[in-house]
This record gives structure tokens, C-alpha cells and sequence, in this order.
């Protein structure tokens, strides 16, 4: 018995089985990207400055319509009407 028990067949592993590609990613989440320190306040800051430059063009727009003679503004001004127009738009 004990000669038979070496001649024995072991029992075979099943070959492991890879993920399809469409299988890959079924139970795991997607990893967020994460940014460095800073750069998503830059950019939103970059954002911001291209938005308030639109926005003064369109303030002397506007003021060259109501009243042409006005060709200066003080930069408080603007930024008055900026922080009414943006209170008047979002809350």
C-alpha cells in the first residue's frame, strides 16, 4: 500500500482563470486621481480671473449704452458691481 500510495495520481490545481477585459473592473471602484497640493486651487483661480475679465468688458458694455460719456471706471467700482451681480445671480 504504501508503494501504491506514491503512484498514486495527485489531484490536479485548475488552471486560474484571468479576468476578461470586460470582467476586470466589474466589482472594484475607479481610483480618483488625486492632484498635488494647490493645483486645483490654481486652476480655479485661473478660472476665475478669465471670468472676472469678461465680466468687466461686459460691465463698460453695458455702461457705454446707458451712459456713453462715462469712459472710467474706479476698480472699486467694478468690484462692486461685480460682488452685487454675483449675489443677484446665485442666492
Amino acid at each position: 500500500m504504501l508503494i501504491l500510495s506514491v503512484f498514486e495520481p495527485q489531484p490536479r490545481k485548475s488552471p486560474r482563470k484571468t479576468p476578461s477585459s470586460s470582467e476586470a473592473g466589474a466589482g472594484e471602484r475607479k481610483r480618483h486621481h488625486r492632484h498635488k497640493p494647490g493645483t486645483q486651487a490654481l486652476r480655479e483661480i485661473r478660472r476665475l480671473q478669465k471670468t472676472v475679465n469678461l465680466l468687466i468688458r461686459t460691465v463698460r458694455e453695458i455702461s457705454n449704452y446707458f451712459a456713453p460719456e462715462v469712459t472710467r471706471w474706479q476698480a472699486e467700482a467694478l468690484q462692486a458691481l461685480q460682488e452685487v451681480s454675483y449675489d443677484f445671480l446665485f442666492h
